[in-house]
């Protein structure tokens, strides 16, 4: 039946609604997918935009922080220096009030007499020379010739040595010598200064120590048992009888009952004093050694004077938070130092029955060295880096975060309380070795910026200072640690890097002398000369306080078996290394606990000094990351995942999550033993408790349960 054009036109009229609504609704679903699209790109960027300007606002936040930290450093540390530079005048004041009394001596006739007639006498015993000359102020002549002759009849008597003495009319001495006498032999080659300023001098050396602890007391008078030191006092003699020179080496003839080890003052003709020390001598020849080298010396016209003293270090508990160089001067724009005690840099033999065993842990907030390498209090264990890695960043950090650890109350372990924090009297003594300026300026920036400075005392040698210099800075920060640890009763962390650089001096030294090379160059005695750096670290029966020592050395060429790391290992108590393997996967701290070991640690760790599962999670851990690496890893390289079962699996997961959950942490991440050891626990939770053999079903059945930190 044909459609009239009446039901024609209804139909398209229909149909063109229906396309109409059909449009419609798609116009709206396009609108609405376009609306949700559009929210969902608004909010992506609206949510990149927050994270960046939470980032931005952090950053800000972390520079407002560390400007506020340096800039209460520096205030700290300037109002400790205005305080020292106080002391020092003070101190400087006495001294020139000293030096104008000395007048007053001269003035009186009778006593100068007596007293000029014993200084002569010294003199005489001081160089034993058949003919010398008498040299002295021009308003003491009249004096000196009225005394000379009994001084000399005195001498030869109580020496039994022939003697001939004459005073110098010509050449007399300045005014500020304040009195007293020189006397000279061999054309003045050889000389004793007996003037009353320079005894005055030494005097100020010897009794300094008291006369700070005095002005700390506010007290003026020495007691009768210090003055009595006065009597040892010898006046020093002075030579220009240099005959060679050897690189660094000075061979001084004529010289009078020298000591092995004595330090020389080595005095320039433009004034500039260098320092040496005797390395030897032979009948009236001594050979010594310039720390600062011989460049530009004048052999004809320098003059040594043997100070008769053995190398010793000033010494107080203020050099905490202060900067010294290699030699143990400031350079902090600091006073020197009022010394407590002077104290011999190779430091006194610890009797091995008054040792006491180490024990307690140091916490250094790097969960591989606190949970699977953990420190004793006393122990002595390096660092075994390479060039190239992040050994400085690690020392930096360890010298940060460091401390002793306070044990938690119960309610603690359990997450009802605070976590104990890293307890005070701790202190920490830096050498840096042999270091360039830029690792200097790393170190200097580090320990201000996070104001850990006012309980580090560092000292800074650089590559361009004096070889034998990096021979002492190690001897010295100890000498620091020991008077800090056995007289002050402080906790003390050394950190000595870079070791390699003090072995390359140690060799540079010895071909110096000529001696036989032993294993690549180093000198046969290389050992030995370590052992007196390693064990000074400890823990003495009867005192307080300790030594931790951490030596950080680099290795060459990555080789192990070299003979500096080789002699390290065999005098230290376990090492620390670091991989260049994670490194090169942005790991960080890169330390491989594989071939790392701590000797000492079971007498660190465990109840009442960490926690009781310490040992136990620290094995579990070590033998699920030894299984991962040493069994699984190989064998998926070489037969595919396909073929790894379950177990083999999880290993792998385990890997992963290892060392990038408990290995990496951030460079200024401080993690207390307690969270370490929280994390631990959250990477073992994903083996079934089957697997962990190596953990006693008690302490599973206590912390495997836990999803919460302890």
């Amino acid at each position: 039946m044909a459609l009239s054009d009446a039901d024609v036109q209804r139909q398209i009229q229909h149909m063109m609604a229906f396309i109409e609504q059909e449009a419609s609704e798609k116009a709206e679903e396009i609108d609405a997918k376009a609306e949700e699209e559009f929210n969902i790109e608004k909010g992506r960027l609206v949510q990149e935009q927050r994270i960046k300007i939470m980032e931005y606002y952090e950053k800000k936040e972390k520079q407002v922080e560390l400007d506020r930290k340096i800039q209460n450093s520096h205030m700290l540390n300037q109002a400790r220096l205005r305080i020292l530079k106080a002391r020092g005048e003070h101190i400087r004041n006495l001294l020139d009030d000293a030096r104008k009394s000395l007048l007053d001596v001269a003035n009186d006739k009778s006593r100068y007499k007596d007293l000029m007639a014993k200084l002569i006498e010294q003199a005489l015993y001081r160089i034993m020379e058949s003919n010398v000359v008498v040299k002295c102020r021009k308003e003491d002549l009249d004096i000196v010739k009225e005394v000379l002759g009994g001084a000399v009849q005195t001498y030869k008597t109580h020496s039994g040595e022939n003697c001939v003495a004459t005073v110098d009319e010509k050449d007399f001495l300045p005014a500020d010598t304040c009195g007293g006498v020189e006397v000279c032999a061999f054309g003045s080659k050889i000389r004793v200064s007996n003037t009353l300023a320079n005894r005055l001098e030494m005097v100020n050396r010897q009794l300094l120590p008291e006369i700070s602890a005095l002005s700390k007391r506010g007290e003026s008078t020495l007691v009768s048992g210090e003055k009595a030191k006065l009597d040892d006092l010898q006046p020093k003699l002075t030579y220009k009888t240099i005959s060679s020179v050897y690189g660094p080496l000075l061979v001084v003839d004529l010289v009078r009952f020298p000591q092995f080890g004595e330090i020389v003052n080595i005095k320039l003709p433009d004034g500039t004093v260098r320092t040496g020390q005797v390395l030897e001598f032979k009948g009236t020849k001594a050979i010594v050694q310039v720390f600062e080298g011989t460049s530009g010396l004048d052999v004809k016209n320098t003059q040594c004077e043997f100070s008769g003293e053995l190398l010793r270090v000033p010494v107080e508990e203020d050099m905490l938070g202060r900067i010294f160089d290699g030699c143990g001067k400031p350079i902090d724009g600091g006073d020197a130092i009022t010394p407590e005690k002077y104290l011999d840099i190779n430091g006194e033999p610890i009797n091995p029955s008054s040792r006491n065993y180490p024990q307690e842990m140091i916490q250094t907030g790097i969960s591989a060295i606190d949970v699977m390498n953990s420190i004793a209090r006393g122990q002595k264990i390096p660092i075994f880096s390479a060039a190239g890695l992040p050994h400085n960043e690690i020392a930096a950090q360890i010298c940060r975060q460091a401390g002793l650890v306070n044990v938690p109350s119960e309610d603690q372990q359990n997450g009802n309380g605070d976590k104990a924090k890293s307890t005070s009297n701790f202190a920490i003594v830096f050498a840096a070795i042999g270091v360039t300026s830029e690792t200097a300026r790393f170190f200097k920036h580090e320990f201000i910026a996070n104001g850990s400075m006012e309980n580090v005392c560092l000292f800074i040698n650089l590559a361009n200072d004096p070889t034998f210099e990096r021979i002492i800075t190690p001897r010295i920060a100890l000498t620091t640690a020991e008077f800090l640890a056995y007289e002050c009763g402080r906790h003390v962390l050394v950190i000595l890097t870079d070791m390699t650089s003090y072995c390359d001096a140690l060799r540079e030294i010895s071909s110096a002398r000529e001696e036989v090379p032993g294993r690549r160059g180093y000198p046969p005695y290389m050992y030995s000369d370590l052992a007196t750096i390693y064990e000074r670290a400890g823990r003495v029966e009867g005192r307080t306080g300790s030594i931790t020592q951490i030596p950080i050395l680099t290795m060459p060429n990555d080789d192990i078996t070299h003979p500096i790391p080789d002699t390290t290992g065999f005098i230290t108590e376990g090492q620390i290394y670091v991989d260049r393997a994670l490194h090169g996967r942005k790991i960080y701290p890169p330390i491989n606990v594989l071939p790392s070991l701590s000797r000492l640690m079971k007498s660190a760790i465990g109840p009442g000094m960490t926690r009781k599962d310490h040992s136990d999670v620290s094995n579990q851990l070590y033998a699920c990351y030894a299984t991962a690496t040493q069994d699984v890893a190989p064998m998926k390289k070489v037969a595919g995942e396909e073929a790894l079962t379950s177990d083999d699996l999880l290993y792998l997961e385990f890997l992963d999550k290892f060392e990038k959950g408990f290995l990496a942490q951030d460079m200024h991440e401080n993690r207390s033993i307690f969270d370490s050891l929280d994390i631990a626990w959250r990477l073992l939770r994903m083996f079934p408790k089957s697997m962990l053999r190596r953990i006693p079903p008690k302490i599973i059945e206590e912390y495997f349960p836990r999803t919460t930190k302890l």
